[in-house]
Parts: structure tokens; C-alpha cells; sequence
């Protein structure tokens, strides 16, 4: 029996206009509290099914208020907005009765424009993944790592006091039948450790505070088949006063730019 994709188990369903509930599970229990990527990446999937079926969610920008536990969450979604091309909403999620995480989305209709990509590409984006890049399940083991299929860029070791804060490696959903989608792009990109902690020697407080992806494929699924690994990278490139800013990249194995993000995260000690 394969494993059913996280958004589906958390049974995300409307009970009235506007407004969902859905059921965090305990799985993607993290260092603290319910993974916040994948609270994101469902309340992201709620704002989907909210607006227009020809409008994909191109943007989505969280902060994560309080970390949530398992169990039974309400999603409320708030079209700002519907233009010609483009549609604005909003959602809170809460947990008896606290909000816990707020988003503000863009979704877009297909359209035309300039096209040109001058990103610079790490080694490995669109090469497969090598033999001996090892299945990652954190420190911890039956917690959030395990939950999606994440093998890291081999050399890469928490706290191993590296010259740069770099993650790097390929995730795939652990159902190889399941189809890439946006909203499961949002939890990708805050899947992996964070950066800062492959620059250290010692663990370090990095927990979200502020969540950015801009979706740059209307339709991931399009472009990666079912079982194919995407490529993300992540790189802080500075931490002060407490804070740190972590910027990623996420690829198809073709090499295509699926999306980019940007994090600020605690850096303290």
C-alpha cells in the first residue's frame, strides 16, 4: 500500500464559505511543534481550491506566528482581490482559536512575457541523483525528515563546521505515484534543515519566522514525472543581530527553475 500524500491525509475539507479544517498530523512533529512548511504548504492547498481552477498559486508569503500541535486546525481564506490576470487572497490558520501561521498568496492565469534565467546552477541541478547520496531522517528519527524522501549531497553533515551555510540534495514524495503539485512545493522548500547548521559545530535555535516562495512553473507536474527527485539548494550568506536570511532554489531534473524562497530565521545559540 503506498503511503497517502500529506495533504490528502489531513483531510483538508470547507465547512463553510471561506473557511476549512483540516487534521495535523503527528508524524511531521519537528524540534519544536508541527512542521511549519507543511502547515504552510496545506493551507497553501486551501487557498488553491478557493480561487479560480485556471489560477495557480505563483507567490505565497508566511509568518509563523506560533508553532502548532498535532491535531485539528481551521484555515480561513480571504479573496483580497480578483484583476484581469491575477488574484490576491489570504489565510489564517488557527488552532483553537489562536492564529498559529499567516499568508498572503498570489494566483495568476497563464501569460506571456520576457524569458531569460541568468541564475547560477550548483553542479548537480539537472544530473540524477548519485549512488551514495544517502536517504536523510534527522536527528531525530520518526519526526517531519521522514515524511518526505530527502537525500542530502553527499559530504554534507549537521554541525560539521563547514566555511559556508549551504544545504543542498533531492526530495521527492515518499509515494513515487504522487504528483508534484505547487502547494507541495511550499513544504519543500522548508523541508530541509537549515543552512546555518552545516556552518556550525554545534546545534543552534533556527526556527522560521517569515516565509516567502515565488512559484515559477504553473504546473510542476507537467515537468516532473512521478518518482523524480527535485533539486533544492539553500544558502544563508549572513546572520546578524540574532537573525539570519536563507535563500533556495528548487529544480526539476531537467534543469528547469521551479521556484525560489526566502526565509528569516533565528540564528541564536
Amino acid at each position: 500500500m503506498h503511503p497517502v500524500s500529506f495533504i490528502a491525509d489531513a483531510e483538508l475539507r470547507a465547512v463553510d464559505s471561506g473557511r476549512y479544517v483540516a487534521t495535523l498530523a503527528p508524524a511531521w512533529t519537528s524540534m519544536v511543534g508541527i512542521h511549519g512548511g507543511y502547515v504552510a504548504a496545506i493551507a497553501a492547498q486551501a487557498i488553491v481550491t478557493t480561487v479560480d481552477e485556471d489560477r495557480s498559486l505563483r507567490s505565497l508569503n508566511v509568518q509563523f506566528v506560533r508553532p502548532p500541535n498535532a491535531g485539528q486546525i481551521a484555515i480561513d481564506v480571504d479573496v483580497v482581490n480578483v484583476g484581469r490576470s491575477m488574484t490576491f487572497a489570504r489565510a489564517t490558520v488557527l488552532q483553537e482559536g489562536n492564529p498559529v501561521l499567516v499568508a498572503a498568496a498570489v494566483a495568476g492565469s497563464p501569460r506571456g512575457g520576457l524569458e531569460f534565467d541568468d541564475l547560477p546552477r550548483a553542479a548537480h541541478v539537472g544530473r540524477a541523483v548519485p549512488g551514495d547520496a544517502e536517504r536523510f531522517t534527522g536527528p531525530n528519527p520518526g519526526q517531519h525528515f521522514e515524511q518526505l524522501e530527502l537525500r542530502l549531497e553527499p559530504g554534507l553533515t549537521l554541525f560539521g563546521g563547514n566555511d559556508v551555510a549551504r544545504v543542498a540534495g533531492w526530495i521527492r514524495p515518499l509515494d513515487i505515484d504522487e504528483r508534484v503539485t505547487n502547494p507541495w512545493l511550499v513544504c519543500a522548500a522548508d523541508f530541509m534543515p537549515p543552512s546555518m547548521v552545516f556552518r556550525t559545530d554545534r546545534p543552534v535555535n533556527a526556527a522560521s519566522v517569515d516565509f516567502s516562495i515565488q512559484l515559477l512553473c504553473r504546473d510542476p507536474a507537467a515537468a516532473i514525472s512521478p518518482g523524480e527527485y527535485i533539486y533544492a539548494e539553500m544558502r544563508s550568506s549572513i546572520s546578524a543581530d540574532g537573525l539570519s536570511v536563507e535563500d533556495g532554489t528548487l529544480w526539476s531534473p531537467a534543469g528547469q527553475l521551479l521556484a525560489t524562497s526566502r526565509q528569516l530565521r533565528l540564528a541564536g545559540i
